[in-house]
Formats: C-alpha cells, sequence, structure tokens
C-alpha cells in the first residue's frame, strides 16, 4: 500500500505560514503596491484630463475637428480623398449663399454632407436639439444666431423668414422651418455666423455640391500637419495651380505637445512614470525577500525543489498584490473622480461649455491594476532568482554583508556608529544599487516634471510679448478711396506728436522700444513677371495695381533670417538680400505647392514699387510714378513654425508684405514711416496707470482721423489676466501630476527604509544583546538614512542635472515659448521632505525597539 504525497497542500500551508509570520513586510508591499497603482492611475489620468480640456478648448474655439481643407475641390478629389489610408473621414462644405433676418441677423447658408456634419462638426458642439436639415425648407441654426433674431425660446419645427441671395445672385423671401439649433462657441467677430441648409435646398436650387468650397478631412492624431500637405499634393490631383490644401496638426497632438513639448517626450514621461512604479516594487521586494534567503535554503535542504520554492513564494505573494490594486484603485478612483471634473470645469472650461472629463477612466485604472499585477510578478521573479541561484548550504549561512574587510576596527573609536551605518549602507553594493537607482529615477522624473509644468507654462508665452504695443489696425488697404488724395506718401501713420508723447511718457523703459517702420506702396501685378505667383494666389487674380506694406528689417533680424533659410534648405537668395539689392515677398500660407515651385524660378527678377500717387492714376500712366526696382530674393511663408518672429504692421491673407534692409528701403526713396511700436514699462511702475495714458493718447489720435477704430492698444498685463484662470488650472493640474511623481520618489524612499528595517529586526536585537544602547541605535539608523539621502541628492546633481537640461532642450526644439528653469525649489523640498522621513523612521524604530532581546529569545523558541 502506498501513501500519496499532497505536496499542493503542503506548498499553501507553507506559503499561509511564511505569510502570517512576515505581517510587517507584507504591509509594507501592500503600501507598495497600493500606491503603485494610485498614483500610475492618478498620473495618468490628470495628465488625460489636461489633454482632453485642451482638446475640447482647441475644437469648440474652432468650430471643428477638421484638420484638413482643400479649397474648390472637385468631386474626383473628394473620392481620391475618401480613399486615402491616413485619411480618417472626408466631407463637404458648401456654401449656397447668404441670408438676412430683418435687420437682426446675417450669416452664411451653408451645406455639410452627412460626415462633415457627424464626424466634424458635431463635436465641438453641445446642447445639440433636433437634427440636421433634410427637407429643402429646413433650417438649422446656432443658438447665439437665434438670440440675435430676438428668439429666446426655440422650438423645433417653428418657421423663420429669411431674405436669402444665393449664389448665383438669386434673391428671394423664404420661408424655413427650424429643424434643429445648437450651442457653438466660434468667435463671431472673426468668423460669419452660418445657418445650414438641406441636399433637398441645393437640388431644388439647382446648385451643385461640387465645386465645394472645402473639402474637409481629418487625419490621425500624430501626423503631422506639413507632412499632410506634402502627401496630399502628391497624391492628388489639382485642378489648378493654386488650388490649396490646408492643414493643421490634430488638435490631439497640438493638446499633448502644449502639455509635454511633444508626443515623444509625452510616451517618454509615461514610460519613466512606470519604470519608478516598477522600480519601487522591486526594490521592496527585492529587501523583503533577503529575509527568506536561509528559510527557503532550509527548504532546500529538506528536498524542496526549485518550482515548489517558487510556488510558494508567488503563493505568498498573490494576497499582497491583489491587496494592494484593491486599496490603490479604490482609493484613486475616489480622489481622482472628486478632484478632475470638478477643477477643469469650474477654471479651465469658463465660456466653453460643459466638459465631458467624467474623471473616472476603467481603462487606466485596468490597466493600472494589470501592469501592477505583472510588474509585482516579474519583480517577485527578479529576486526570486536571486535567492534559487544560491546553494542550500550558503543559503542557511547566509548574512548580507557583501564584500568582507580585512580591515581591523578599533570599537573604542567614537566614529563606531557612523563607520557601522556606513558597513550596512554599502554591505551590499547590489542592494545599494538598486535602491540609488529606484530613488534617482524618481526624483528625476519629478525634476522633469516640474522642468515641464513650469516650461510650458502659458504665462512664459504671453511674458515674451511686450508689455505695451501701439499700431495702426489695418493700415492703408482700408482706405483705399482715401488714396491720393488724403493719404499719400508724406502722411505719416503713428504721428510724430504722438510718437514724442510717447517717448517721454515717465515709466517707459527706453531700452525696450521696438518700432515696425517702413512705408506703403503700390506694386503692378502685371508689369512684374516676379510678381505673378502672387497674382495667382489672390482671390482676384485678374487685380493689377495693388498696395503693398513695405518693411524695414534690422542686421541682427538678417543673420536670423539666414540662419533659418540655411536649417530648412529654403530657396531664398540671402546674398542678394542682405546686400540691399533684393527684397522678401511674405505671405499667410496662401500658396500652394505649384505656386511655391513657380515663385522659385522668380529669383532675381525686378519688382517695382510705385508711389501711392499711381494708384489714383491711369493703369497705363502707372509707370511715371515709380520709386525704384528690386531684385526678388523669394516668397516666404510666415506660418512656419520656426520663422523668426518679426514686430509687424497690419497683415494677414491678401496683403502685401514686403520686408527689405535699411539700404533697399533708403534705395527706393519712399519717407520712412513708423507703423508699430511697442515697448515695456520699469517694474516699479503699475501697469493699469500707464495702460489709462496710453487708452487717453489713443482716443485722442483716433479722434484726429475720425475713425475711432483706425489705431490700437495692446496690453500685455490684460491679456495675463484674461488668461489667468487657465494658467492656474493648467498649474495645478500639471502641479497634481508633478506631486503624483515625486510621491513615488518619496514613497520609494520611505518603503525602502522600512523594508530594510523590518528585514533586520533580528539583527538589531543581536546588537542589543551584544550592548547596542537605544541611543547608538537611534543614530545608527539615523545615519544610514543620511548616508542614503546624501548620495541620492549627489547622484541628482551629477546625473539628474545632464538629464534635465537635455529634457529642457528637447521641449524648448518643439515649443518655442518653453522657458527652462532649473527646479532648485523643488530639489530643495525633496531634500528637507526625504530628511524628514530619515528622522522620522529613526525615531520610530527607536520607540518599537526599545527592547529587542526579548523578541530574539521568542524567535528562537
Amino acid at each position: 500500500m502506498s501513501t500519496r504525497n499532497n505536496n499542493q497542500l503542503v506548498i499553501k500551508e507553507l506559503a499561509q505560514a511564511y505569510y502570517k509570520d512576515n505581517k510587517r513586510q507584507n504591509k509594507v508591499l501592500i503600501i507598495a503596491i497600493a500606491m503603485s497603482v494610485l498614483l500610475l492611475y492618478s498620473a495618468f489620468s490628470i495628465a488625460y484630463g489636461k489633454i482632453r480640456s485642451d482638446y475640447l478648448i482647441d475644437i469648440r474655439g474652432m468650430g471643428t475637428v477638421a484638420t484638413v481643407s482643400l479649397e474648390n475641390g472637385s468631386e474626383a478629389q473628394y473620392e481620391q480623398m475618401k480613399s486615402l489610408p491616413y485619411i480618417i473621414d472626408t466631407g463637404i462644405q458648401k456654401t449656397v449663399g447668404s441670408a438676412t433676418f430683418q435687420d437682426y441677423w446675417e450669416g452664411q447658408l451653408i451645406y455639410l454632407d452627412d460626415s462633415a456634419y457627424e464626424k466634424m462638426m458635431m463635436p465641438a458642439y453641445t446642447d445639440i436639439i433636433g437634427s440636421y436639415p433634410q427637407k429643402a425648407d429646413e433650417i438649422m441654426l446656432s443658438a447665439s444666431s437665434l438670440q440675435q433674431m430676438e428668439i429666446d425660446h426655440p422650438v423645433i419645427g417653428m418657421e423663420i423668414e429669411l431674405r436669402t441671395i444665393l449664389s448665383e445672385g438669386a434673391e428671394e423671401t423664404d420661408l424655413f422651418s427650424l429643424s434643429g439649433y445648437y450651442t457653438d462657441y466660434v468667435d463671431f467677430s472673426v468668423t460669419e455666423p452660418e445657418a445650414y441648409v438641406s441636399k433637398a435646398f441645393l437640388d431644388q436650387q439647382e446648385i451643385s455640391a461640387f465645386p465645394a468650397d472645402k473639402i474637409m478631412a481629418v487625419t490621425g492624431s500624430l501626423q503631422d500637419e506639413r507632412g499632410i500637405e506634402t502627401k496630399l499634393y502628391s497624391d492628388l490631383t489639382m485642378e489648378y495651380a493654386a488650388q490649396q490644401v490646408f492643414a493643421e496638426n490634430p488638435m490631439v497632438k497640438q493638446s499633448v505637445e502644449g502639455v509635454f513639448g511633444s508626443v515623444s517626450i509625452a510616451v517618454g514621461c509615461g514610460i519613466v512614470v512606470i519604470l519608478c512604479a516598477f522600480m519601487l516594487i522591486f526594490n521592496v521586494v527585492s529587501i523583503t525577500m533577503g529575509k527568506e534567503i536561509r528559510q527557503y535554503g532550509m527548504l532546500k535542504v529538506l528536498g524542496t525543489t526549485e518550482q515548489q520554492l517558487k510556488r510558494i513564494v508567488y503563493y505568498q505573494n498573490i494576497w499582497n498584490i491583489l491587496k494592494g490594486i484593491g486599496i490603490g484603485a479604490v482609493a484613486g478612483i475616489v480622489i481622482v473622480k472628486l478632484f478632475l471634473p470638478t477643477v477643469l470645469q469650474k477654471l479651465f472650461m469658463q465660456g466653453l461649455g460643459e466638459s465631458d472629463v467624467t474623471g473616472f477612466y476603467p481603462v487606466f485604472m485596468a490597466g493600472a491594476g494589470i501592469l501592477m499585477f505583472v510588474t509585482s510578478f516579474f519583480a517577485t521573479g527578479l529576486a526570486l532568482r536571486q535567492v534559487i541561484k544560491w546553494n542550500a548550504i550558503d543559503s542557511i549561512r547566509y548574512i548580507e554583508t557583501g564584500n568582507r574587510t580585512k580591515k581591523k576596527q578599533n570599537l573604542a573609536t567614537r566614529f563606531l556608529i557612523l563607520e557601522m551605518a556606513w558597513r550596512n549602507i554599502t554591505r551590499s553594493k547590489k542592494r545599494l544599487l538598486i535602491s540609488v537607482g529606484s530613488l534617482l529615477i524618481g526624483c528625476i522624473t519629478a525634476l522633469g516634471a516640474e522642468v515641464i509644468m513650469i516650461g510650458t507654462d502659458i504665462t512664459n508665452q504671453i511674458e515674451q510679448n511686450p508689455d505695451f504695443r501701439i499700431g495702426i489696425l489695418t493700415g492703408i488697404f482700408r482706405f483705399p478711396e482715401m488714396v491720393p488724395d488724403q493719404i499719400n506718401d508724406d502722411t505719416p501713420v503713428l504721428s510724430s506728436e504722438m510718437l514724442d508723447t510717447i517717448y517721454k511718457m515717465e515709466g517707459i523703459n527706453e531700452t525696450t522700444i521696438k518700432t515696425a517702420k517702413g512705408s506703403y506702396a503700390v506694386i503692378d501685378f502685371l508689369a512684374d513677371k516676379a510678381l505673378q505667383p502672387r497674382r495667382q494666389s489672390l482671390d482676384d487674380p485678374e487685380k493689377t495695381l495693388a498696395f503693398a506694406t513695405l518693411q524695414i528689417v534690422d542686421k541682427s533680424y538678417v543673420t536670423e533670417l539666414e540662419r533659418y533659410v540655411a536649417d530648412n534648405n529654403l530657396t531664398v537668395d540671402m546674398n542678394r538680400f542682405a546686400s540691399g539689392e533684393g527684397c522678401i515677398l511674405l505671405h499667410h500660407n496662401e500658396m500652394s505647392q505649384e505656386l511655391e515651385l513657380r515663385a522659385e524660378k522668380t529669383l532675381g527678377e525686378p519688382i517695382t514699387f510705385y508711389s501711392l500717387d499711381a494708384y489714383g492714376a491711369q493703369e497705363s500712366n502707372a509707370a511715371n510714378y515709380g520709386k525704384g526696382s528690386l531684385a526678388c530674393a523669394g516668397y516666404m511663408d510666415m506660418t512656419e513654425k520656426y520663422f523668426p518672429e518679426l514686430q509687424t504692421t497690419s497683415f494677414g491673407n491678401s496683403i502685401n508684405y514686403f520686408i527689405m534692409t535699411e539700404k533697399a528701403f533708403e534705395e527706393l526713396g519712399f519717407p520712412e514711416k513708423t507703423f508699430d511700436i511697442s515697448f515695456d514699462i520699469e517694474e516699479s511702475e503699475d501697469d493699469a496707470v500707464i495702460n489709462q495714458k496710453l487708452v487717453q493718447l489713443i482716443q485722442k489720435e483716433n479722434q484726429k482721423v475720425g475713425i475711432m477704430d483706425t489705431f490700437y492698444l495692446e496690453a500685455n498685463y490684460t491679456l495675463l489676466e484674461s488668461e489667468q484662470n487657465r494658467i492656474d488650472t493648467a498649474n495645478i493640474i500639471l502641479g497634481g501630476l508633478s506631486l503624483v511623481i515625486l510621491v513615488i520618489g518619496i514613497m520609494n524612499y520611505g518603503n525602502m527604509l522600512s523594508a530594510v528595517l523590518s528585514v533586520r529586526r533580528k539583527e538589531i536585537a543581536v546588537m542589543q544583546s551584544l550592548g547596542l544602547t537605544k541611543s547608538q541605535l537611534w543614530r545608527m539608523i539615523f545615519y544610514e538614512g543620511i548616508g542614503y539621502w546624501v548620495i541620492l541628492i549627489l547622484a541628482t546633481l551629477i546625473a539628474g542635472s545632464p538629464v534635465i537640461w537635455l529634457l529642457g532642450k528637447a521641449i524648448k526644439s518643439k515649443l518655442l515659448y518653453f522657458k527652462f528653469i532649473y527646479p532648485w525649489k523643488l530639489l530643495f523640498i525633496i531634500s528637507v521632505v526625504m530628511f524628514i522621513i530619515c528622522f522620522m523612521f529613526s525615531s520610530a524604530t527607536y520607540l518599537k525597539n526599545r527592547n529587542l532581546t526579548d523578541e530574539l529569545r521568542r524567535t528562537d523558541d
């Protein structure tokens, strides 16, 4: 008769016995896992909440999620775009005409296909009531448009009478039925209101949907705007040379870059946060496993196999892992749910509707739980490998002393306790490396988060602006009927009296004064070959004479421009420009790829500038007013990300803007005008007081002209005040993220000290039985903590500083307003907090271990 061994039951009983015996270490591990789950979930939830809020602000402000548009797109191009793999959704927008409601409202009649409305416009709206028009007499309006019509309580199906002017010129009065309305957040001071009509309306009016005003599309979240434009120019068949593709970075990518600087840095931060959590778990597990080496060695002597030993350890830790994950999950859900939505809604989304940030993300929670489960098992496995590699005899004899030293110790020396503490720290080089390495990663991550938070603060972008800026609102292009009778070459922009008043005003820092100077001129599109690409890019390609703005740039700006041209390998003749023989035409992304190629072929061609008197003369006589010619040195797009910053006067689409050196400007012989002036004030001055003086000056000058918005005043402090809620909330969100990462590092330090002390209780008891006093015990533990503290701070300064500097440099290359500030304050806080933790653990050890000799006897029994 044979007796069957129930090894499975024995393994479980051994695991349970070890679990009950190691309550202190189990608590440390559970806390470590719970904190890791809490901090991982909090970190990713806070980061996602901030990114999501930025995304909502962007799409609601833009009124769409579309990131690509093709102007005047044909049906063939529409089908081509739908088939492209990097295009997610495609839709069309067609302007049917315009409409008015009595004297209250005026806007555009727009048709959107299903994809354009549902996939690209709806996500930017809130409070949508009803549906998109389906019948010919149905219309959909925004709530703000209805308010302008004095319709405060709209009802689906109500009739609205509009006076319409269709694109073909037909004018009539139509009675529409309201099919739906919505809340939008577009600034109608720069965008005309829209009313949506149905496809049936187009059919009734015999208007074709193609060519569409815009073919809109949504691309992948991580694609680059210039890359998309290049692909589309290559993949689509353009209908005409000036047809343009416009692309923007996807809103999600813009939001990520606004927080972290770039997507790659965001991914790197995520990986480092996960690594911090892993190192925290591994550090605690590896220290606690060291205590069990002798116990596991005895099991080996009794015949336990390596596989059985693994199962004992995993059975023992499974409860710790599950408890830790459960506690961390509950704490994370409660804290994030209470904190995140409230902060974002109250401070961040003001005036932009409700935030859809719920504060509960099951995917992140599941990910944090699974990640910690896998991490804990992996860390246990790594630590277990170190235990298993010991043979049975060596395991029983194991004492973690590291490298033995033959140097005699003088027990009478007053530095004995200090030397003992140092030997305790360094006796296991591997444990020291793991402990300090994990702490170092946590500290560097926290400091890096602080660098990102401070550097990406929108305050940095705003503070780059001058304190005050004064200039003309739209320039000569607003007053063509006044040229040349009232406005001519000698007419100043900012008058000498106005400039003298500004220069003499108390409180202005004279060293910060900057001006934009130059003149207005007339150009002839038909006369100059170099202007043909520009003429074809305009809405009115048949135009002949047009106004131009000429701006002088200094030598330092020429140097910046030379560097930019060289770095980006642009086709611009900088030698001719710098020597004063040429000029550069600037534009706002108004040139198609084909027109850019044609512009490159005009280098060296002359551009003639005429007096403003030519504008009032017959076109055939314009040549009589020529002031001089400059060679075309190239066309440049000012909207490019790294284009050197230039203080300009009124500039935008369809404005012909030329820059040139002072030498080139003098060759033309135009009187020099001051378009724009900016400056900072002394630190001791009150912005509001200076602002009041400047407001009075602007009002006085506008009264002289007779048009009250001729000149404008920009006060940077008012912009800062208007953005303060957003700035504060961003700082709270990113500060919370930084705090989460900081807590990971601090918890790692605390858990390391706790774990080290818990596995050395027997060792301390032996030392007490040999005469170690309570005071000496306190000093020894305290010195050990200080030792780790000193090593960590030195490692952070030596190894962490270059990492932080490289991080700042990488973000600066992606985010131009990023400002690198070394986080000395946070490093000081980390140092103080860890010093306090060291003191607390030393004191706790002193209080709890008053007489460990009794515990030693109890353990031996």
